[in-house]
């Protein structure tokens, strides 16, 4: 089952990478376009991460968590994706794409650490780790809104946030091994 979903997740990333050249004109690389293609590599970087060392495949479950996870994780990657392109191309508000990226980001983080957490390889307390990360989000909402104007600082920041918190779910993952 998690191979399955695994799967589509990986055409929806290759749906973002055609995304990205969408925002590519043909005589002008602007430097949003690049970083919105770094921006969907850390999207993949996460989700690999979770994947491949987060999530025990040798647990013998029903998977209806893992299958219901995974459409909020299709859900927040397809939105983002769609959100960042249309941002690019300055055909959204900020204030409303900033609105609806942390909606979407809250979908595909939020679905990616459940099934973390679920299907983690040990028992382990998540508690403080969660709710250091929502402290964090919120601080990137914050943030956001004072960049909102500016396309390249934002993206930039994003970028941040999301290698900030790829790091901190690499540490927690360590710590688990450690046990």
């Amino acid at each position: 089952m998690t191979e399955r979903y695994s799967l589509f997740t990986l055409l929806l990333f290759g749906e973002a990478v055609i995304a990205v050249a969408g925002t590519i004109l043909f005589d002008d690389i602007r430097i949003s376009s690049v970083l919105f293609f770094l921006l969907i590599v850390v999207l993949f970087l996460f989700y690999h991460t979770i994947y491949k060392s987060g999530i025990d495949h040798q647990k013998t479950t029903a998977g209806l968590i893992l299958i219901h996870s995974h459409y909020f994780v299709f859900a927040g990657l397809e939105l983002s994706i769609v959100l960042y392109e249309n941002y690019i191309n300055d055909r959204l508000q900020p204030l409303f794409f900033i609105l609806c990226l942390a909606l979407s980001l809250i979908c595909f983080l939020g679905g990616t650490l459940i099934n973390m957490i679920i299907y983690t390889k040990k028992e382990h307390n998540y508690l403080p780790f969660i709710s250091k990360n929502v402290l964090y989000f919120v601080g990137w909402i914050v943030i956001a809104l004072l960049l909102q104007d500016f396309i390249a600082p934002f993206l930039l920041v994003n970028i941040a946030f999301l290698l900030f918190l790829l790091y901190k779910v690499k540490q927690e993952l360590k710590i688990l091994t450690e046990k």
